[in-house]
């Protein structure tokens, strides 16, 4: 099951069950095809209504059909679920060093992953250039050659930028696009040394700075009231934690 807060994107292609959010609630649940064919909720019809050509039910890029991975064992409409998500090798210059990434695809083929997941939401959109992106995808798709489906993170700022790293990642040989909410806090102290506090965060929801915030600190009472003030400040904010 794929819980999806905001933007349900080509998250169909990879779990049987979909669960969409709104506002930290689940409001509706179910197969992928009768969520996305017939949904029940106002709001997962304006998400559709918003993306149509994403959101289309039982569409899948054509080329997704590999004769390896894509066989009478496997529904068209479900990918296989052990997926590896990768960080691209860099250079010390900062170009991506294509040998090690091979090499790294390679090895998780070999290792019996069920696909590869590439730029995800690890800095890869701050980091590396558009171009560099696609490029990373086309190498990817190369070296994996079918033998299973390729993912690739459009993790950018805006719905339009979204959509044109989508379509390029799409014709780069990307099998699913997955794509990040629009912008929302990640308090994980532990990587970046720095805690984020609940008044801050309810005021950034409150100006429409963020949308959201992933708690992953592990501080449960300071979730439990980041919850309560984000409650009486009006729920400006969706929350999550791991």
């Amino acid at each position: 099951m794929v819980p999806i807060p905001h933007d349900i994107q080509t998250v169909r292609h990879i779990s049987d069950d979909i669960a969409v959010m709104h506002r930290g609630k689940v409001i509706e649940f179910g197969p992928g095809a009768q969520v996305l064919g017939s949904p029940s909720q106002d709001y997962t019809r304006t998400l559709q209504a918003a993306a149509p050509s994403l959101l289309r039910a039982n569409q899948v890029p054509s080329h997704s059909n590999h004769p390896i991975w894509h066989t009478e064992n496997h529904d068209q409409n479900v990918l296989p679920r052990n997926h590896s998500a990768i960080v691209t090798p860099l250079n010390p210059d900062g170009t991506v060093n294509y040998d090690d990434l091979t090499n790294l695809v390679e090895h998780l083929i070999v290792s019996g992953v069920h696909g590869i997941f590439a730029l995800g939401s690890t800095g890869q959109v701050a980091y590396i250039s558009d171009d560099d992106r696609f490029a990373i995808v086309k190498s990817i798709s190369k070296t994996v050659a079918g033998r299973v489906p390729v993912i690739a993170g459009a993790m950018d700022l805006s719905a339009q930028s979204v959509m044109r790293s989508a379509n390029a990642m799409i014709d780069a040989r990307a099998d699913a696009i997955v794509t990040t909410a629009p912008l929302f806090a990640y308090d994980i102290p532990v990587r970046v040394h720095k805690k984020l506090f609940p008044k801050l965060l309810v005021e950034l929801g409150k100006e429409g700075v963020i949308v959201g915030v992933k708690a992953s600190s592990g501080d449960d009472v300071g979730f439990r009231r980041l919850i309560a003030m984000n409650r009486a400040a009006g729920s400006p904010l969706v929350l999550f934690t791991e």
